[in-house]
């Protein structure tokens, strides 16, 4: 029963598949708005060790960057399809009963 539960869960892209899908995309949309963005502003410190524990100051962006102009990135998602669900999991397919 638990081959069958397991098999139908990647197949209606709800399964182990689709959260390492979701993670991969999720990582590579903050590398990119950290490359696009977050790379850009030089921020300072001021205080305790905690960041923001007195407080942050923005002191400007690196050279030019232009952050009127700045769009955030985004999030091209693409769901695991049918035939990627089937590739990983035939084996389990053909031991279901």
């Amino acid at each position: 029963m638990s081959c069958y539960t397991y098999n139908v869960s990647e197949i209606s892209a709800t399964g182990v598949l689709e959260i390492n899908n979701m993670l991969s995309h999720a990582e590579g949309f903050q590398n990119e708005v950290k490359h696009n963005l977050y790379d850009k502003f030089i921020v300072n410190t001021y205080g305790g060790a905690a960041p923001g524990f007195y407080g942050t100051v923005i002191e400007g962006t690196t050279e030019g960057f232009d952050a009127s102009r700045a769009t955030v990135p985004q999030l091209n998602y693409r769901h695991t399809t049918l035939s990627e669900a089937l590739q990983a999991e035939w084996i389990d397919i053909l031991v279901t009963p």
